[in-house]
């Protein structure tokens, strides 16, 4: 039996400040966000002195049980701005990451302002064959 579900968090805390809008910056924001066991609870994000528009971004999540699930998360940042991770799985417990880079070239290089979480947002399904749900705009 295949199952989806979706979970967001409506805040966070921003735990670190960025710096200079000129340099490189990094942001981190506790959530609570849980979906088939699985508790989503940081992203953290930064962005590079060598490529204005690239950010890099790791949501960190704790898996209680060693079953095939897939994920997918969209991150809404205080500016209005958002992003989402490509589907990706997870099989096995306890405290896991995913990690991607983030090109926003395309909408602008709003990353050449420093950047904080406030919202995320978790699809998922159980199964090897499952299909992630889209995100609704």
């Amino acid at each position: 039996m295949k199952w989806f579900c979706t979970m967001a968090a409506l805040f966070a805390v921003t735990l670190s400040m960025p710096v200079d809008e000129a340099s490189a910056w990094s942001a981190r924001a506790n959530f609570n966000v849980s979906l088939f066991g699985s508790k989503f609870h940081r992203v953290e994000m930064r962005r590079f002195y060598t490529n204005q528009c690239l950010a890099e971004v790791t949501v960190r999540f704790y898996a209680p049980y060693n079953v095939y699930t897939k994920f997918q998360v969209r991150v809404t940042l205080q500016s209005g701005a958002w992003f989402r991770s490509t589907v990706f799985f997870n099989n096995r417990s306890g405290e896991r990451e995913f990690r991607w880079e983030y090109n926003t070239t395309a909408q602008g290089c709003w990353t050449k302002s420093a950047q904080r979480a406030a919202y995320l947002e978790v699809h998922g399904c159980k199964g090897s064959g499952c299909t992630v749900s889209e995100f609704g705009y």
